[in-house]
């Protein structure tokens, strides 16, 4: 809603099941982005990632597989655009530019909920600070047993129902939607004094105090 100070970043071998398990997510958004159709993919350009993270208000916006390959500048390059997007969500901020006249011109900061895919995550402490990196290991998911519960999964997805479930959601929060703002940023604040405040990083306090909060 507006309040996510950090990118959640799923990260493992390549089959382990990040794509899908970051699919079924974003199809609460919408039916057809399935695996193989999600809006976000670390091939678009830096601008095209910057503004699609503007326009997914208060909506989640998965980037699929961050892989840096290559020679040396290219893995550079790979950091770069990781380290411009993911800081930016961290930050709530957008770079400010000028207009042809020399006035400045707001930036374009992201403005939802950012899921990352890949098989690695990006150089950085002070980037890696503002993720909630989570190990997807092939045991987890695309393993024999789990195989037809996550097959169930992505048919109501492509059947619309978790879209439909979004979208009851909304209309139940609407109304009282400054409310429930309210009460988040205070259980939120709760929850990082008395539980999370032995963390080693503010920022971690922050991610973990944000998610269990909007989680009850």
């Amino acid at each position: 809603l507006g309040m996510a100070e950090y990118s959640l970043f799923l990260f493992g071998e390549t089959g382990n099941g990040k794509s899908t398990v970051a699919a079924l997510a974003q199809q609460h958004f919408g039916a057809a982005m399935d695996a193989e159709h999600l809006p976000g993919s670390w091939a678009s350009t830096a601008n095209a990632l910057e503004a699609t993270a503007f326009l997914a208000k208060d909506a989640l916006f998965v980037v699929d597989d961050w892989v840096p390959r290559g020679s040396q500048s290219e893995v550079q390059r790979a950091n770069k655009e990781a380290d411009r997007l993911l800081r930016a969500q961290g930050n709530h901020s957008g770079r400010s530019r000028c207009n042809r006249e020399g006035t400045p011109k707001d930036g374009k900061r992201p403005r939802g909920l950012i899921i990352s895919t890949g098989e690695a995550t990006p150089e950085g402490h002070s980037l890696n600070a503002r993720l909630l990196a989570i190990e997807i290991d092939k045991k987890d998911i695309m393993v024999e047993d789990n195989l037809p519960k996550v097959s169930a999964c992505q048919e109501d997805a492509r059947n619309g129902l978790y879209a439909q479930a979004m979208a009851a959601y909304i209309q139940w929060l609407a109304p009282q939607y400054d409310h429930i703002l309210t009460v988040l940023r205070q259980r939120r604040d709760e929850l990082r004094r008395e539980t999370f405040g032995t963390c080693k990083h503010p920022r971690t306090a922050t991610i973990a105090s944000d998610l269990l909060a909007a989680f009850e």
